[in-house]
């Protein structure tokens, strides 16, 4: 699976795990977790795209990958970055790790809460 796939992999699974738990430490931890790795591959990602175009690389996206979902309807699963998408997943990966510590103290609906901050 490539590094783009688990931007959208990481919190579904956070999602999915915040909303089995019982318990709030749980749900503050897991969503703290989810998002830390995510802002880790954020910067790997920053990393590697500016490796990229350092080495030379002038093309307009780069780690494009292209997935045939369904072949008789022609439907793909199509991801890749330029400079600009780099720099906004930077920025929520940032935002949301945050806004996680920022309302660590929420106790009403504190499942929910944390759900939509990720989602």
């Amino acid at each position: 699976m490539d590094i783009l796939s688990l931007f959208v992999v990481i919190p579904v699974l956070t999602i999915t795990a915040i909303l089995l738990l019982k318990d709030t430490k749980q749900v503050r931890m897991v969503s703290a977790f989810g998002m830390g790795l995510q802002l880790l591959m954020a910067a790997s990602l920053v990393f590697l795209y500016l490796s990229a175009r350092h080495a030379g690389n002038t093309d307009e996206m780069l780690f494009v990958k292209d997935h045939l979902w369904f072949k008789s309807l022609n439907i793909h699963y199509t991801v890749g970055v330029d400079g600009i998408s780099v720099a906004m997943i930077s920025l929520t990966s940032l935002v949301v790790f945050a806004g996680i510590f920022a309302s660590w103290e929420v106790e009403f609906l504190r499942k929910e809460f944390f759900v939509s901050l990720i989602l």
